[in-house]
């Protein structure tokens, strides 16, 4: 729990809001945390969304930070932590919103 928990109800708040920038920022100060940290590679769903939220990062799609690169980032984060049917479908049925991060990043990226 901690700041897993602080996590997941700012996501969800953020996503409501469509806060992209705050939710980058959000999903960056887990990832450095080391209770954060410790928590995504135990449980793959925060850390995937997470990582997802980086997408929502203004830099994203500047030069430092080409869509491309940042695309196959996250890929290859969930290539490695979603490896069976049975893999996929947690992600379906998790509370974790990785994919109304995702939509909200295609969106954004679209946009943009």
């Amino acid at each position: 729990a901690g700041r897993a928990a602080e996590y997941f109800e700012a996501l969800h708040v953020g996503l409501d809001r469509r806060e992209a920038h705050r939710l980058a920022t959000l999903g960056a100060e887990f990832l450095r945390s080391a209770e954060g940290r410790a928590h995504a590679s135990t449980h793959v769903m925060p850390g995937l969304c997470a990582l997802a939220s980086q997408l929502l990062s203004p830099e994203v799609g500047s030069g430092s930070m080409p869509v491309d690169a940042a695309l196959k980032q996250v890929q290859g984060f969930f290539r490695q932590a979603v490896q069976s049917i049975e893999d996929v479908q947690g992600t379906l049925d998790s509370a974790w919103p990785l994919y109304r991060v995702l939509d909200l990043a295609a969106l954004t990226l679209e946009l943009g």
